[in-house]
């Protein structure tokens, strides 16, 4: 199963770092992976949530309303990357 990375960006105020607890409900729009058909709704699912299947344990399956391919997504335990905004982009947010 190939690992994405989940990148966030946004304008923050006042705000030094930002971090999501395993206890953080993941609202998630998913692209079928077969036939590129998008989900209608965001699907919500948990760090904790468990899914076992043959081959492997997962956080979420879904199946696909368009070919009925089921997909799966599990969040890495101990793979998060917190990262603090660097002095350069403070001091490029400040020359705006």
């Amino acid at each position: 199963m190939p690992i994405f990375k989940l990148s966030v960006k946004a304008a923050l105020h006042n705000i030094r770092s930002f971090s999501v607890d395993s206890t953080y409900a993941w609202h998630i729009a998913f692209l079928c992976t077969n036939c590129g058909e998008h989900t209608e709704h965001p699907l919500v699912f948990h760090e904790s949530d468990h899914v076992e299947q043959i081959k492997s344990e997962s956080n979420l399956v879904y199946k696909c309303k368009f070919c009925d391919r089921e997909n799966d997504v599990r969040i890495v335990p101990g793979k998060h990357e917190y990262i603090n905004p660097s002095k350069d982009d403070e001091e490029e947010e400040k020359e705006k």
